[in-house]
């Protein structure tokens, strides 16, 4: 009896090989390829800007701290009410940096001595958003008769894009087939479904203008702003399928 068990679980094991073998060609046994072409789209939309970001600052000075910071939001306090008063909402004010810093000593060689503080700075700013860019140069002129002394930043902008960015998504799709329908031809195939699909957004332009310590001499000084238009760029990448 014992041998036979043996016999018997020798023919098992062979079996168990065997069947073992053959799965492993069914799950290795290649796939059919399927022909692919891999094509990039481009598109762009243009609108012009319907908002204007503007970050103000005021930026004060005194021998000491609440000094400094008193001067400071007496003006910044100055320039919002003056933009209240132009009609625009609290929700478009947002104040985005306050900082204080010790002023030292500093004798005639220009080295600081940081145990004798002999003033404070205090810094204030403020991002407005104006939502209608024609009265951006007025803005800026009453934000520094009010006490503005800065205008750190001043960019354009679409409020909402989203629109725009569908737009060019669409065309970008549309010219990334029709290069691909076109190469399939001159192939002599025919276009099938798509396989995969990409869409790299490349953001609005242009760049935002920078402007420094601008300082206003009369009411009328107020710079001329151009809306101009921003343009959005969309690329995809598509694979289709060749029949």
């Amino acid at each position: 009896m014992g041998r036979m068990n043996l016999r018997l679980l020798a023919a098992s094991a062979a079996a168990l090989t065997l069947l073992s073998a053959c799965g492993r060609d069914v799950i290795m046994r290649d796939a059919p390829q399927v022909r692919s072409i891999n094509v990039t789209g481009e598109a762009e939309a243009k609108a012009v800007p319907d908002i204007a970001m503007l970050n103000f600052s005021v930026r004060g000075r005194a021998v000491t701290s609440s000094d400094a910071f008193g001067e400071v939001s007496t003006s910044m306090n100055a320039v919002i009410s003056v933009l209240k008063e132009r009609g625009i909402e609290a929700r478009d004010l947002q104040t985005n940096q306050i900082s204080l810093n010790p002023v030292y000593f500093r004798d005639d060689k220009g080295r600081s001595d940081r145990n004798k503080i002999i003033a404070y700075e205090a810094y204030q700013g403020l991002t407005v958003r104006l939502r209608t860019i024609g009265e951006a140069g007025a803005t800026i002129d009453a934000a520094v008769e009010a006490g503005a002394n800065e205008l750190n930043s001043f960019r354009m902008a679409i409020d909402d894009p989203k629109g725009l960015r569908d737009e060019a998504r669409i065309a970008a799709v549309e010219d990334a087939r029709a290069k691909a329908e076109a190469m399939a031809k001159a192939a002599g195939a025919k276009l099938g479904d798509v396989i995969s699909l990409n869409t790299y957004n490349d953001g609005a332009r242009p760049q935002p203008m920078a402007i420094r310590a601008m300082a206003m001499e009369s009411a009328d000084a107020g710079p001329s702003i151009e809306a101009g238009e921003q343009t959005v760029r969309v690329t995809v990448n598509a694979v289709f399928e060749l029949q």
